[in-house]
């Protein structure tokens, strides 16, 4: 409950599901998909329907954001407002996505999305930590044709 304190575990807990959300936003910007399927359980269903995107395994899901990606140079995905509560070796959890993403607009500049929403968790303690056990992602607005500042050089 807000403004209670929480136990050590509880901390513990808490610290470890945040590093799992940053970690997943870290593999998405960098397209880390080897990473991105490391931190779900086997059988995790991933949801992003609401965004034209897949309903199914992790692998499936990457294969979407593969393709979805691609023309991305740059990402950066932000979860903020998380709410989680564990229970045993269980959680849920809900947090807000605001993600601004860039792809070259042919004139030296970048072309750009953002898009906010909600994401829907749940997670699976492990013997390796805190898994995803199923990701919904609820989009909740999105604006396109923006144009930005530079390009950022193209890695390999």
């Amino acid at each position: 409950m807000p403004g209670q304190r929480p136990s050590l575990d509880d901390v513990a807990d808490r610290l470890a599901i945040d590093d799992l959300m940053d970690a997943y936003s870290v593999a998405l910007d960098t397209k880390d998909w080897d990473t991105l399927r490391t931190l779900f359980v086997d059988g995790a269903i991933v949801d992003y329907t609401e965004e034209g995107g897949v309903r199914g395994s992790i692998d499936e899901a990457i294969g979407w954001f593969r393709q979805a990606m691609d023309a991305f140079t740059a990402s950066q995905h932000f979860v903020t407002n998380r709410r989680v509560r564990v229970t045993g070796d269980t959680a849920t959890g809900s947090a807000y996505i605001f993600s601004p993403l860039g792809a070259p607009n042919g004139n030296g500049g970048l072309a750009l999305v953002f898009a906010g929403g909600t994401y829907d968790d749940t997670f699976q303690r492990t013997p390796d930590g805190w898994r995803f056990a199923s990701r919904t992602i609820h989009a909740t607005w999105f604006h396109v044709g923006l144009q930005g500042g530079a390009a950022p050089p193209k890695t390999s």
